[in-house]
């Protein structure tokens, strides 16, 4: 970071790192860190415009603008330092992003009198080339280098006007990203291609038969109070016990590093801009899917998990917890294929599966957030097998299908609300079915009171139930007939019912 007091601020900023200098302008927001911007040395510059101008191998427009606009604000200097130093494709290519460019071909011709696609009238510098911006908004920020560019370098402006008039966008595209991604790698960030290996998937068989470091030493040295790992307030128990017992092992540098490495490419395989912000919530990634590999080969035992982590590499343990977490998006998608929707389930088992069908997996618990150990993938677990098994169960016991459901009801209704109104029809008629209560069915339900024999019944009818899905279909039941008890329990004689505000049931206006 900058220091105050300094009497030599050009010499300060170009002797940090490009990634320091980045930081440094990042951290006192872009405008106020022109000042740094208008010190820094050409790769400081080009690691900047790398960073910030690409999302995975897509070009972005709106943040080269947004960089060119503090460019210009830098001064001249700046603007040809940028031009004459980076690579001509990645110029080329943020210029033909904003302007058309024509030449005047023979004293006859009229650039004037051509049509041009910009809202402003174009402008020359020399007579011969004429440029428009293509946008209202680039126009104070495109027109101004370019003008600055032809004061400066006038051979450079029209090399650069028949570039951006001859050159093929797609072609700037791939050979300036073909060398932003070689001086990336120097910085340890992988190529896109090398960067989603990290995502591949084990099944259990190839993650018990993963390669392993080779001959290592497990000296486990716990300390009295172990220090937690923890970044952003995340703490992951398993690996931040295994990590202090090896507070002396040599090895644990290598770990670190192979931590770092793993983010860069989680980072790059993610598509994600590269912030700070991102760079520390893909290194939380890693240390989640980590853990959670780590928990499922040594079974949470802290000794167990250090001699893991001394003899498996961090790039196989997070892809096995990767792999843990791909089996639950697996499942959820047999959810989804069986015809189901996640509005038939409550709202947080919803967000649980819509989480984990996410292209990027994430798990709920108030918020969405990355999977960070194996209680969470559990879960997950217990909600999808929770699903597919009431799924079943109204297919085979009552042979109700989603469409069905809708067809009968002209909306979504949940699977809390169909049983609900199942147990209420057989409760107030002695025949359970899925059919709307009238108002006086309602009534009479409600001067029984709630029986339990409805559980009973609807096992017996589920020949082939196992012990885990009778748990399954006990609990709902009870948190079926509790919610409608809650919605219920002021509920007296005389009160009149409003059908349009019952929640729990499917219930009809007066018909009997």
């Amino acid at each position: 970071m900058l220091q105050k007091g300094t009497n030599h601020p050009a010499e300060l900023v170009q002797s940090m790192s490009e990634e320091d200098v980045w930081l440094t302008i990042k951290k006192l927001g872009t405008h106020d860190g022109i000042s740094v911007l208008a010190k820094t040395t050409k790769d400081q510059l080009q690691y900047i415009l790398d960073i910030e101008l690409w999302r995975r191998d897509k070009f972005m427009p709106e943040q080269a603008l947004e960089w060119l606009s503090l460019l210009k604000e830098c001064g001249d200097e700046k603007i040809i330092q940028w031009v004459h130093e980076t690579d001509i494709d990645a110029v080329v290519l943020a210029f033909k992003e904003f302007v058309i460019v024509q030449k005047k071909e023979s004293q006859d011709d009229d650039p004037m009198e051509k049509e041009w696609p910009g809202p402003f009238p174009p402008s020359t510098m020399d007579g011969v080339y004429w440029f428009q911006c293509l946008a209202e908004a680039s126009d104070p920020v495109i027109r101004p280098i370019l003008e600055s560019i032809a004061r400066n370098d006038h051979m450079f402006f029209m090399q650069l006007c028949e570039a951006v008039m001859a050159e093929l966008k797609s072609n700037l595209v791939e050979s300036a990203f073909s060398w932003r991604t070689k001086r990336l790698v120097e910085k340890g960030f992988a190529p896109i291609e090398e960067a989603i290996e990290v995502y591949k998937f084990f099944n259990e068989h190839q993650i018990k038969t993963l390669p392993k470091r080779g001959a290592t030493v497990f000296k486990e040295t716990p300390p009295k109070k172990p220090q937690l790992l923890a970044i952003g307030g995340e703490f992951y128990p398993t690996l931040t016990l295994a990590m202090a017992g090896l507070k002396d092992n040599p090895l644990i540098g290598d770990i670190a590093l192979e931590m770092a490495t793993l983010a860069n490419k989680v980072l790059m395989a993610d598509g994600r801009l590269i912030m700070p912000e991102t760079v520390e919530s893909s290194l939380k990634k890693v240390m989640g899917y980590i853990n959670i590999g780590l928990e499922h080969l040594s079974g949470a035992d802290p000794h167990k998990a250090g001699q893991t982590l001394c003899e498996r590499w961090c790039l196989h343990l997070f892809q096995t917890g990767f792999s843990l977490i791909a089996r639950l998006r697996q499942n959820a998608r047999k959810f989804i294929a069986a015809g189901y929707d996640i509005s038939l389930l409550d709202e947080t088992s919803a967000c649980k599966i819509e989480g984990i069908l996410r292209k990027r997996p994430l798990y709920f618990d108030h918020d969405f957030k990355d999977f960070k150990d194996t209680n969470e993938v559990r879960d997950v677990q217990q909600e999808l097998e929770r699903a597919l098994y009431l799924g079943r169960m109204f297919k085979d016991v009552f042979k109700l299908t989603p469409n069905e459901i809708k067809d009968a009801t002209g909306e979504n209704m949940r699977f809390d609300q169909v049983l609900t109104t199942i147990w209420a029809k057989g409760t107030a008629t002695n025949n359970y079915k899925f059919a709307p209560l009238t108002e006086k069915e309602l009534k009479t339900l409600l001067k029984k009171g709630l029986s339990r024999d409805f559980s009973k019944w609807l096992i017996e009818r589920q020949p082939n139930i196992s012990t885990e899905e009778e748990k399954y279909c006990r609990a709902f039941i009870e948190d079926c007939l509790r919610k409608f008890s809650d919605e219920f329990s002021g509920f007296s004689k005389g009160d009149k019912i409003d059908w349009r505000f019952v929640q729990t049931v499917w219930i009809v206006p007066r018909a009997d």
